[in-house]
């Protein structure tokens, strides 16, 4: 398998659960905090002319990792151990775990301040998801950047429709109930995802998560 940080990181989504908070069976000295984490890295193919729509589907890997972290008491020491776990055992690609774990700590410091309430000595427990789409082949063409964001204009061009039959978004692993609203990406009725994951994920990436189609690129001008 090839090393993550080779790949060119085209988009990633982060999202932390609602958290759980628990009253140990012994004392702790202060609240502790239990994160676990799972990761999908999608690798993008190159398209090949076949009749098999599945050719041109990503490669996925899934990864999972517990760690224990005492942010109250040494917040540095529990961010260098979750950037050491991100990229050692859930090969999330170095150059976003910066980002990823200030979203995984600033969650987990926001859970344990709404618990504080209960008790000042609790368990805290967080699902985080963390899904990624790389590309070994250089990208969608030489003339982008690595992280290139949808335009505004072809965002607000997405269709919402009622969800008919239940099924789990891409991109949070969460289920899409019949009857909610959700958005599908232009390649494919069937690419449908939670409005709230596919403009995030698209304000990043405008690469569909489940196949290499491309919206529209935000076109960012500099002034000389």
């Amino acid at each position: 398998m090839e090393a993550v940080s080779d790949r060119q990181v085209v988009g990633y989504h982060c999202e932390s659960k609602q958290a759980e908070v628990f009253e140990p069976d012994n004392e702790l000295p202060w609240t502790q905090f239990l994160l676990g984490v799972d990761a999908r890295i999608l690798t993008s193919q190159p398209a090949l002319h076949s009749e098999d729509d599945d050719d041109s589907l990503p490669v996925e890997e899934t990864y999972f990792d517990e760690l224990e972290l005492d942010l109250l008491m040494d917040e540095d020491k529990s961010r260098a151990a979750l950037a050491e776990a991100l990229v050692s055992s859930l090969h999330v690609p170095p150059q976003i775990c910066h980002s990823v774990v200030d979203k995984i700590v600033q969650d987990f410091l926001v859970a344990e301040t709404d618990s504080r309430p209960y008790s000042d000595r609790m368990l805290v427990h967080m699902p985080v998801s963390i899904v990624v789409l790389v590309d070994e082949f250089g990208g969608l063409d030489t003339d982008d950047p690595k992280f290139v964001p949808a335009s505004k204009s072809s965002i607000e061009k997405l269709e919402r429709v009622r969800v008919e039959v239940s099924a789990d978004c891409s991109i949070c692993m969460e289920e899409m109930e019949v009857g909610s609203e959700a958005i599908p990406m232009p390649c494919s009725r069937s690419h449908l995802y939670h409005d709230d994951c596919i403009l995030e994920w698209l304000k990043k990436s405008r690469v569909c998560p489940l196949c290499r189609f491309a919206m529209p690129p935000e076109i960012i001008t500099t002034q000389n």
